[in-house]
């Protein structure tokens, strides 16, 4: 998904390619782009600094 985004195309285009819904697509790609997650299969781990 975040190769096709890569390309240029949006979250519509993507999830018709794919199948899905736009919002799960701005999820996924939301996670994969979010610092703070780190995805472990489907689940996404958020860390929290200890500052």
């Amino acid at each position: 998904m975040q190769s096709l985004a890569d390309q240029g195309l949006g979250a519509t285009k993507i999830a018709r390619q794919l199948g899905i819904g736009r919002a799960s697509v701005y999820r996924a790609l939301k996670e994969v782009s979010s610092p703070q997650n780190r995805s472990v299969g489907s689940q996404a781990i958020r860390y929290q600094s200890k500052e």
